[in-house]
């Protein structure tokens, strides 16, 4: 609990500074600006900053300095903040990097898809003011993508700059950017020629919620020759080796996302064992195909390729491995409960669906990252410890099974003895 107060309106704002910032607010801090904004009904604004270990208050929002986060408070009408009308009187909001990228992310992610896609907002919004919304968002798209990182305003062409870059339609949208904009012709000429060749998958990307997994292979494998064009093409400058590996990263994001939207539509541990092994055999077939693309092209092709050769490691995009093997080992643990089910049908020894997968709940095994891998580990211990006592009776009945199979004095109807009694006929 931060010190040195015990209004509960200062407590809320002290709080959620501290959570945000991850730092204890210091007893002895000037909070001049935090009663303004709680007293005085005319101060809209609280504006709070990091520099260095040290939180700074201001009624202003003034230039994004220190890490280049900045929590912001806000009253949506003029009134005296009280413990009564807190959570209907304030907003809250971050700002990260600068107000554009702030802005334009919360148009994207936000309050886009909510007025524009949303029925219940959508047929209220008038058509005028959500084609000026789209707008909007498009300019300032463009605006981020050719700003240096520590500027919010000054215009760059510089193809080094990625932090911009996190969907494929990002860097697809770069390059028509600087075919408009750039100050030299050879720029615009060669922004024009990476944008007609990148064109014949854009509109896939812009809709790749529409493909089946099947369906998507066909994409991918569009996209392999894609880049494969661009990173050979030969008329102008070449394409950097560090945007590409961004890109393949970036596609290899968008491929990930769009398996697990596909595959969040199954219950992993209630539904039928051959629609689940099959909708995972087609989510790792997608995840495998880029990966495998991405290996070839760094790894073999462009290393022979004299023109523009690739000059660092084979490239391999980490994050679609990993989910990969991540529903390889779903698929597993569905298989071996599957199989135990099979072998020990009317046994001592009954396997429990609801039992042995009971570890699994409250876990989404499609949702890999880095936090989810401990818990996942974790569940699949725990089921293999659950399955250990069927997995015994299930070696001892294959056993016996061996046993009688050899001491029996007829011989087994093998494949090789069925062709035998066909020739001796």
């Amino acid at each position: 609990m931060p010190p040195g107060t015990d209004d509960p309106r200062k407590l809320f704002i002290l709080t959620t500074v501290g959570n945000h910032f991850s730092l204890d607010t210091p007893a002895s801090l000037s909070r001049r600006p935090l009663d303004n904004f709680l007293d005085d009904g005319n101060e809209f604004l609280l504006a709070v900053s990091r520099h260095a270990d040290e939180l700074h208050f201001s009624n202003k929002l003034e230039s994004m300095e220190g890490d280049g986060r900045v929590l912001v408070f806000f009253k949506p009408h003029p009134c005296v903040v009280s413990e009564e009308n807190l959570h209907r009187s304030v907003l809250v909001s971050s700002m990260l990097e600068s107000p554009i990228s702030t802005l334009y992310q919360a148009l994207r992610q936000v309050y886009g898809p909510v007025l524009l896609q949303d029925d219940k907002w959508s047929q209220s919004f008038d058509s005028k003011l959500q084609s000026l919304l789209t707008d909007l968002e498009v300019g300032l798209g463009s605006v981020l993508r050719h700003s240096t990182p520590k500027d919010s305003g000054k215009r760059s062409l510089s193809e080094s700059d990625l932090s911009s870059i996190t969907t494929p339609l990002d860097e697809f949208c770069f390059w028509a950017d600087v075919s408009r904009s750039a100050q030299h012709s050879s720029e615009r000429e060669r922004a024009a020629h990476f944008t007609e060749l990148f064109t014949t998958i854009e509109k896939d990307y812009s809709n790749l919620d529409s493909f089946s997994l099947v369906e998507v292979q066909d994409l991918i494998e569009s996209t392999r020759e894609t880049v494969d064009d661009v990173w050979k093409q030969n008329e102008h400058a070449a394409y950097p080796e560090t945007r590409m590996i961004r890109l393949m990263d970036v596609i290899g994001g968008a491929l990930g996302r769009f398996v697990q939207r596909k595959l969040n539509a199954l219950r992993l541990w209630e539904d039928p064992y051959f629609t689940v092994r099959e909708g995972l055999k087609g989510g790792v077939s997608v995840c495998e195909q880029w990966v495998a693309a991405c290996e070839r092209l760094t790894g073999q092709v462009w290393k022979r390729y004299s023109p523009h050769p690739w000059s660092g490691e084979k490239h391999r995009p980490q994050g679609l491995e990993s989910l990969a093997q991540r529903l390889e080992e779903v698929a597993q643990v569905r298989s071996v409960c599957e199989k135990l089910q099979r072998l020990l049908s009317g046994g001592k020894q009954q396997v429990s669906a609801a039992r042995v997968y009971q570890p699994f709940t409250g876990l989404n095994p499609i949702h890999y990252n880095p936090y989810t891998e401990p818990l996942w580990r974790a569940a699949v211990s725990q089921f293999d410890r659950l399955i250990t006592p069927a997995e015994q009776e299930a070696a001892g009945k294959l056993k016996t099974f061996i046993i009688d199979a050899q001491d029996s004095p007829q011989q087994p109807r093998t494949a090789k003895n069925l062709d035998r009694e066909r020739l001796s006929d």
